[in-house]
């Protein structure tokens, strides 16, 4: 059959492969997890390593830290996005090409992006001045818009 519907060259090329010895049935397993069976928990855990794998690749960031603190994965998801810029601030929305105005909707003074709506903006000083929390830093990579 392969040789009825393709060129002899690809045919070639593709019978040139070769074949397990192992002649199993046909049996679908989940590479990632303990006896080859797909679990939620698996998945996430293979796409958290592959996200860290790629992100250390590209930026300076320890992920391990992050990928693996005790902290809900909302969170962890939400510190991922704010360092690689994806999350929807105005200055996001408009470098994909949407005609809008990028100053902030809190303050109308700065450029709406992630440090200033996290950090800069008076409304978000306003937020954290009523927290615990009384030092807010991001990665150099965030703070220069690199991340």
């Amino acid at each position: 059959m392969i040789r009825e519907e393709l060129s002899a060259k690809d045919a070639d090329c593709i019978l040139s492969i070769p074949l397990s010895d192992n002649q199993t049935g046909g049996k679908i397993v989940w590479y990632f997890g303990k006896n080859d069976c797909f679990t939620v928990r698996n998945a996430y855990e293979s796409a958290v390593r592959r996200s860290y794998q790629a992100s250390t690749s590209t930026d300076r960031t320890d992920w391990r830290y992050v990928w693996y603190s005790k902290i809900p994965p909302k969170v962890k998801l939400f510190v991922w996005r704010c360092s690689h810029e994806a999350l929807p601030t105005l200055m996001n929305l408009k470098s994909t090409g949407l005609s809008l105005e990028t100053k902030c909707s809190w303050c109308a003074g700065e450029q709406e992006d992630i440090t200033h709506v996290l950090l800069k903006c008076p409304f978000a000083c306003l937020v954290w001045a009523l927290t615990s929390v009384r030092t807010v830093t991001l990665p150099q990579e965030v703070d220069r818009g690199t991340g």
